[in-house]
C-alpha cells in the first residue's frame, strides 16, 4: 500500500532483473547493460506453479507463476487491476492527470472538445459560430491544431511507453513477490525511458513504412488498372493490414524485456522475437484476444466520456477522458506481461527459477 521503504532507491534500480535464460549467462545476454546474475539451472521437467505475490508491503495478488491460457491471462489482468488498483491506478494517474492538464493549457480548444463537439462542428455550414474551418478559420484555432497533433505524438512516443513501463514493473513485482510502490515503479519507468522510448519510435517507424510501402503499391494499381486496380488494392491493404499485425505479435513482449531484463532496445525486440516465435501461435491467440477485449472495454467506458460532452460545462468532459483513460491505460501492459511470463514459464521454467531465487521463510533475503 504504501511507498515508503523504497523511496530511497536510485531509478530503475530498485529490483534485481529477471533470472536470464538457461544457458544465457554469457556476454550477449546483457551486452552493454547490467552484469548478469548467475545463471540458473537448466529447464528441467515442470513444477507446480509456485505462490508469488501473496503478501508484503505492496498487498500483492496472491497470484501464482505458472502456465497461463488466455482465460488465465484475462482473469490475471483483472485481479491485478482489482487487487492492486491504488498502485496500478496511482502510477498511471501520476502521469495521466498532469499531461492531461498540460494539454489543456497547451491547446484548449482540442482538449475540451470530444467526438460530439468536433462532429457538430465538421458538418456545420461555412461561416457559422463554431464551424470547423482551418485553412480560413482564425490563426490561434489553426495553431492549436498543430500544438495538439504534435502533443498527440509526444504522448504516443513518451506517456505511453512510460505508463506501461510501470505496469510492468509493478505486474513483474507482484509475480516475482517483489510488491513494489508508485514511486518506485515510476522511478524504474523513467529510469529506463530512454530504451522504452527507442523501442516505440522503432515500431512506429517500422509501421510506416508498412503504410507508405501499401499506400504507394495500391496509388500504382489504381493508376494503371483504374476499378480493377482500386478492388485489387483493397485486397492487398486487407492482406498487409494482417501481416502486419501477425509481425507487430513477435514484438508484443518488449516492454517486459526492457523493464523486467533491462535490456536496451535492439535487444528486447530481439528477445521479444525469440520468445514469442518458440510459441507463436498461441501467442498470437492471446494477444489479439485481449487486444480485442480490451478494445472494447474502452469503447464501453469511453461513452462515460461522450455523455460528459453533453454536458454545459467542457471541465466535466476532460475530468470523464482523464478518468477513462487512467482506467484503460493499464490494460493491455497488464495482459502483455502475463503473456510474456508465461512465455518464460513454458520455455525457459520461470517458474523453478523463480522458486530457486526465492529466500526461504525467514531466511536471508537475498
Amino acid at each position: 500500500m504504501s511507498d515508503s521503504g523504497d523511496d530511497s532507491e536510485p531509478p530503475g534500480r530498485g529490483e534485481p532483473p529477471l533470472p536470464p535464460p538457461p544457458g544465457a549467462g554469457d556476454a550477449n545476454w546483457h551486452a552493454g547493460h547490467d552484469p548478469p546474475p548467475e545463471a540458473g539451472p537448466a529447464a528441467g521437467p515442470a513444477s507446480p506453479p509456485v505462490e508469488r505475490g501473496g503478501g508484503g508491503a505492496g498487498g500483492g495478488t496472491g497470484a501464482t507463476l505458472g502456465p497461463m491460457g488466455p482465460g488465465d491471462v484475462l482473469d490475471g489482468t483483472v485481479r491485478t487491476l482489482v487487487g492492486r488498483w491504488r498502485v496500478v491506478l496511482g502510477a498511471v494517474a501520476a502521469v495521466s492527470i498532469p499531461v492531461q492538464l498540460l494539454f489543456v493549457v497547451v491547446a484548449p480548444e482540442a482538449a475540451t472538445t470530444g467526438p460530439v463537439g468536433a462532429f457538430s462542428k465538421g458538418f456545420a455550414a461555412p461561416g457559422a459560430p463554431g464551424a470547423f474551418e482551418p485553412d480560413t478559420g482564425p490563426p490561434v484555432a489553426l495553431a492549436s491544431l498543430w500544438r495538439a497533433q504534435a502533443f498527440a505524438l509526444v504522448q504516443l512516443a513518451v506517456v505511453s511507453p512510460l505508463i506501461a513501463g510501470a505496469v510492468v514493473h509493478i505486474v513483474g513485482g507482484d509475480r516475482l513477490g517483489r510488491p513494489t510502490g508508485v514511486g518506485t515503479a515510476l522511478r524504474a519507468a523513467l529510469g529506463r525511458l530512454h530504451a522504452l522510448v527507442a523501442v516505440r519510435l522503432l515500431l512506429m517507424l517500422l509501421g510506416l513504412i508498412v503504410v507508405a510501402t501499401v499506400a504507394v503499391a495500391s496509388g500504382a494499381l489504381v493508376a494503371g488498372l483504374g476499378a480493377v486496380g482500386a478492388a485489387v488494392a483493397v485486397v492487398l491493404g486487407l492482406a498487409a493490414l494482417a501481416g502486419a499485425a501477425g509481425v507487430f505479435v513477435l514484438f508484443a513482449t518488449v516492454t517486459p524485456a526492457v523493464m523486467l531484463e533491462r535490456l536496451g532496445p535492439l535487444a528486447a525486440m530481439g528477445r521479444s522475437m525469440s520468445l514469442v516465435r518458440r510459441r507463436y501461435w498461441p501467442t498470437l491467440g492471446k494477444v489479439a484476444l485481449v487486444t480485442l477485449l480490451v478494445g472494447i472495454v474502452s469503447q464501453i467506458l469511453s461513452l462515460v466520456a461522450l455523455a460528459a460532452e453533453l454536458l454545459p460545462s467542457s471541465a466535466a468532459y476532460v475530468a470523464a477522458s482523464t478518468l477513462v483513460g487512467v482506467v484503460t491505460a493499464p490494460l493491455l501492459p497488464i495482459a502483455l506481461t502475463l503473456v510474456y511470463l508465461d512465455l518464460r514459464v513454458r520455455t525457459e521454467g520461470l517458474d523453478l527459477a523463480a522458486a530457486l531465487d526465492q529466500p526461504e521463510p525467514g531466511g536471508p533475503a537475498g
